[in-house]
């Protein structure tokens, strides 16, 4: 990309929904429009104007992402809808970042699970190494049952919001360790069964629940901006 692209040349492919990731919690806005250096979205409920904005834009193909940075103007178009705010957006700040539609995040150190058979409590800890919105590599002392389902229970603290999952998994491979197993784990349940709901948030609210997805790529993006 360089500085002779539109952003309209560099966003050709996005999708019509921008996730904001400076906010307490998941706040899918949509994108009405893309000038040669801005967009035009709805207005934050959860960020000022006039604030700086950190968030990403998915292809349109889901196999990619675009990092968008930029600063919330006051100062309008003449042709811009009502209830909208345009975010001035460098072109060349734009980073497309090509991964599967599940990109993993890796946990240093390890996140603890709690593991368990689907029908019986959690008996077991275990430690994630990586984790997607499609499944998981946990490392574990003992032995799982390979052909039994079992539930993982895990938390993320993301943005002093504490995130609880409790999902149904099945295990797609082990792998022997000198101190016990790693397995790669598929979660068995649709992906909008995985999400995770805090504080009085309605889990029938799509923009203010908490998804795998969305968890996974905010840990990503949050990690590549502060490093």
């Amino acid at each position: 990309m360089t500085d002779a692209m539109s952003l309209q040349d560099i966003l050709h492919d996005a999708h019509a929904y921008i996730y904001l990731l400076q906010t307490d919690q998941t706040e899918r806005l949509r994108l009405w429009d893309i000038t040669s250096d801005s967009i035009i979205m709805d207005i934050p409920q959860h960020t000022s104007i006039n604030d700086t904005i950190t968030g990403y834009i998915p292809t349109l193909s889901g196999d990619g992402i675009f990092e968008v940075h930029g600063k919330i103007t006051s100062d309008l178009l003449t042709d811009q809808m009502e209830n909208t705010v345009r975010v001035i957006t460098p072109p060349h700040q734009i980073k497309k970042v090509n991964r599967r539609i599940f990109p993993r995040y890796c946990f240093t150190p390890p996140l603890d699970a709690e593991i368990g058979l689907a029908s019986q409590p959690c008996h077991l800890i275990g430690k994630i190494v990586n984790l997607s919105a499609s499944g998981l590599r946990i490392e574990t002392p003992e032995s799982l049952h390979a052909n039994q389902m079992h539930h993982i229970a895990f938390e993320i603290d993301y943005n002093n919001h504490l995130h609880t999952f409790d999902i149904n998994s099945r295990i797609v491979y082990e792998i022997p360790l000198s101190n016990g197993f790693a397995y790669g784990i598929s979660f068995d349940t649709h992906l909008k069964e995985r999400t995770s709901v805090y504080d009085e948030v309605n889990i029938n609210d799509t923009d203010t629940t908490i998804g795998l997805l969305d968890i996974v790529n905010k840990l990503i993006i949050t990690q590549r901006v502060t490093k």
